[in-house]
C-alpha cells in the first residue's frame, strides 16, 4: 500500500511539473487574416525568384501601418491601412513599381516617409512623399539611379551624425555593394570606394544597421550569399572598417536574411542570420566579439532554406522570441544553364524564448507553421492592439498576414520622433520594469530585403508600469521618462511625450491589454492545488458562462454556474472562476487529475462555444 501511494505521489508530482504554469505565462496565438484584411495576393513565379521583400510603414501619418510589396514591377502592391482591420489597394494611385525590395525613410527631413525601391536591370528609384498621399519620382535629381545591377537589400542611418540619412545597398550580380551619403539638399553622393568599404562582389542579400558595440554610432552588417559576411564598424570619423574576423562572425556560408535584438536581455545586440545551410545565432559577448550559440539555443536546424527572420516578443513576456521564414529553390534548376537544386522546402518556424538562453519551436501550436515558399517577412502591430503581427511573402502561393490574438501580459510601445521623422532611425530605447531590462533600436531595413515597423515594442509580462524609459537619440543626447503606465503607445519627442489613441480595427471591445477576439480558457492557478483553485478565462462577446469539472474517468462532478459575463478577460481573483475542490454534494474530492470545460452560450442565441483544460489536485 505504501509503495502504491509513493508511486501515485511521484506520478502526480511529474504531472504537476508538466502542467504548472503561471497565468502571466499563457501563450498568444495567431490567426491568418490575409483574405479578411483584403490582402490576398497570389503571384506565379516559375523560377523561384529569390527577392521578394515587404515593408511596413505609416506613410500617411494617420497612426497605423501601411504596406508596400515590390514584386517584378507590374505585380507590386501598395496597401493603405483603413484603420478597421482591412486594407485598400492604392497601387495605381501611387504609380510606384519595384522589383526587389523597398524601405521607407524621411531622406529630406520634411516630416513624412519617402520610399526607396531597389530594382533589377533598372535604376534604383527614390519616391518623394508629397504629404498628400501621393509620391513623386525624384530619382534623376537625387542621383541614386546609377546602378543597373541586381540590387537586393537596403539599410539607412545617419552614420556621420550630420542630421540626415545615408544608405547602403547590397548587390548580387553586376555591381559591388554601394554606399550613398546624403548631401542634405535632396541629392546623394556615391562614396562606396572612399569610406573603407570592401566593395567585394560576394552577392550581398540581407543588410541592417545596428550599434553592436554600444559606442553610440551605427555599424552595418551585410549577409553575403557567397563569401564571408561583413561587419562594418563605424569608426566615428565618417569611415568604416570590416571587423568580421576579429569579431568572430566571418563564418563562410550562404547567408540570406539577418536580424538583431537583445534576446538574452544583457543590454547589447545579438545577431541571427538565416542561411542556405545552417542558421547562426551570434551572441554578443559585450567586448566587441560574438559567439555562435545557435545549436545550444535550439535555433540552428530547420527543414528549409532560411530567408526572412525577425526577433519579436510575440507573447509580451519580456524576452525576444524569433521567427524564421523557410522556402525552397528547386525551380531554379529550370533556368537554362543553372545546376539543379534539391527541394529543401519546409515550414516557417516560431521559436519561443524560454528565458534561459534556449528556445522552443511553437510554430504549430501558435498557428504560424506556414509551409509555403517563403521569402521576405516583416513584423509590426498593424491593428494597434499592443501585440506584434507577422506578414510573410510567399511565391507560387498566397502571402500570409498573421494577426496576433494577444494575451494578458502587459506591454508598452514607443514611437520616437522629433520634428522630422528621419531622426527615428538609429534611436536606442531602454525600458526598465522591476528587474526586467530591455533595449530596442529603431532601424530602416532588416530581415530578408524587408522593413519592419519603426515603433519600439516591449513586452512587460506581469509589470503594470515601466519604472524608467531611457531614449538615446541619434545625435547622442538622452532623455528619461519615469513611472509610465503600461499598455499604451507613447509618441515621444525630445521635449515631451503623449499617449496615442488606440485603434479598434474590428469594433470589438477593448480591454486594458488590447482586444479580446476569442473565447479562451487558461491554466488554473495554483496548479497543483489543495484544496481550492482559480480558473482564468476570457470572452469575445457577452455570454452565459459555466465551467464543468470532470474526473479522469470522464464523470461530471461539479458545475460552476457563473451567470452572464461581458466581453473581456477574467484572469485574477475575484473575477476568475473559483472551485473549492468539492463535488456537487459538497464533499471534498480526492487527489488526482481533473478536467475543466468552459461553456459560453452567446447572448441572444443558442450557439455555444467551449474550451477544455486539465488540473492536478494533490493532498
Amino acid at each position: 500500500m505504501t509503495l502504491k501511494n509513493n508511486w501515485s505521489s511521484a506520478y502526480l508530482c511529474i504531472l504537476s511539473l508538466i502542467t504548472l504554469i503561471n497565468v502571466n505565462q499563457v501563450l498568444a496565438d495567431f490567426t491568418n487574416v490575409t483574405r479578411a484584411a483584403s490582402l490576398d495576393r497570389y503571384e506565379i513565379d516559375s523560377f523561384d525568384s529569390s527577392a521578394h521583400g515587404v515593408a511596413w510603414a505609416d506613410y500617411d501619418n494617420d497612426g497605423d501601418l501601411d504596406l508596400y510589396l515590390p514584386y517584378r514591377f507590374k505585380f507590386s502592391r501598395f496597401w493603405e491601412n483603413n484603420g478597421n482591420g482591412t486594407f485598400s489597394d492604392v497601387t495605381k494611385k501611387m504609380g510606384i513599381t519595384g522589383y526587389m525590395s523597398a524601405c521607407f525613410a524621411d531622406y529630406d527631413n520634411d516630416g513624412d516617409l519617402d520610399l526607396f525601391v531597389m530594382n533589377f536591370l533598372k535604376p534604383n528609384a527614390l519616391y518623394k512623399n508629397n504629404g498628400d498621399k501621393t509620391f513623386s519620382d525624384v530619382t534623376p535629381f537625387s542621383q541614386i539611379g546609377d546602378d543597373r545591377g541586381d540590387t537586393y537589400g537596403i539599410t539607412l542611418g545617419d552614420y556621420d551624425k550630420d542630421g540626415d540619412l545615408d544608405f547602403y545597398v547590397t548587390s548580387y550580380l553586376f555591381y559591388p555593394d554601394q554606399f550613398y551619403s546624403n548631401n542634405g539638399d535632396g541629392t546623394f553622393t556615391n562614396l562606396s570606394d572612399k569610406l573603407g568599404f570592401k566593395n567585394l562582389e560576394e552577392r550581398g542579400l540581407g543588410v541592417l544597421s545596428l550599434d553592436y558595440d554600444n559606442d553610440k554610432d551605427l555599424d552595418i552588417y551585410v549577409a553575403n550569399d557567397f563569401g564571408d559576411d561583413v561587419l562594418y564598424q563605424n569608426q566615428g570619423d565618417g569611415t568604416f572598417r570590416d571587423v568580421a574576423k576579429e569579431a568572430g562572425i566571418d563564418l563562410p556560408f550562404n547567408a540570406m536574411g539577418v536580424t538583431t535584438g537583445d534576446y538574452d536581455n544583457d543590454l547589447d545586440l545579438d545577431i541571427y542570420v538565416t542561411n542556405g545551410g545552417t542558421n547562426v545565432l551570434y551572441r554578443n559577448n559585450g567586448d566587441g566579439t560574438f559567439t555562435d550559440v545557435a545549436k545550444e539555443a535550439g535555433v540552428e536546424d530547420r527543414p528549409g532554406i532560411g530567408w526572412g527572420t525577425s526577433f519579436l516578443d510575440y507573447d509580451n513576456d519580456g524576452d525576444l522570441d524569433l521567427y524564421v521564414v523557410n522556402g525552397s529553390l528547386e525551380n531554379v534548376g529550370k533556368i537554362p544553364g543553372n545546376p539543379s537544386w534539391p527541394d529543401r522546402s519546409g515550414p516557417n518556424v516560431l521559436y519561443r524564448n524560454n528565458g534561459d538562453g534556449t528556445f522552443s519551436d511553437v510554430s504549430e501550436s501558435e498557428g504560424v507553421k506556414d509551409d509555403g515558399k517563403g521569402r521576405g517577412s516583416s513584423i509590426g502591430d498593424y491593428d494597434n492592439d499592443g501585440d506584434l503581427d507577422i506578414y510573410v511573402v510567399n511565391i507560387n502561393r498566397h502571402d500570409a498576414l498573421y494577426r496576433n490574438e494577444g494575451n494578458p501580459n502587459h506591454w508598452i510601445q514607443i514611437k520616437p520622433r522629433t520634428n522630422y521623422q528621419s531622426l527615428w532611425v538609429g534611436t536606442r530605447i531602454k525600458a526598465i520594469a522591476g528587474e526586467l531590462k530591455q533595449i530596442r533600436e529603431i532601424r530602416a531595413g532588416s530581415s530578408y530585403v524587408s522593413q519592419e515597423s519603426m515603433v519600439a515594442a516591449f513586452g512587460l509580462g506581469e509589470y503594470s508600469k515601466v519604472d524608467e524609459i531611457e531614449i538615446r537619440w541619434p545625435d547622442g543626447t538622452t532623455q528619461t521618462l519615469q513611472n509610465i503606465k503600461a499598455d499604451q503607445l507613447l509618441v515621444v519627442t525630445p521635449e515631451s511625450w503623449t499617449i496615442q489613441a488606440q485603434v479598434d480595427p474590428s469594433n470589438l471591445k477593448l480591454t486594458k491589454w488590447g482586444k479580446v477576439r476569442r473565447l479562451a480558457l487558461y491554466p488554473n492557478y495554483p496548479n497543483p492545488f489543495n484544496p481550492e483553485t482559480w480558473i482564468p478565462f476570457q470572452l469575445a462577446e457577452r455570454a452565459k458562462i459555466k465551467i464543468e469539472v470532470y474526473n479522469i474517468h470522464g464523470q461530471l462532478i461539479r458545475t460552476l454556474e457563473l451567470g452572464e459575463r461581458d466581453p473581456g478577460p477574467y484572469l485574477l481573483p475575484p473575477q476568475a472562476a473559483y472551485w473549492d475542490g468539492k463535488n456537487e454534494g459538497g464533499e471534498k474530492v480526492s487527489s488526482g487529475i481533473y478536467f475543466y470545460r468552459l461553456i459560453a452560450t452567446a447572448d441572444g442565441s443558442q450557439q455555444q462555444k467551449s474550451a477544455t483544460n486539465s488540473m492536478v489536485l494533490i493532498k
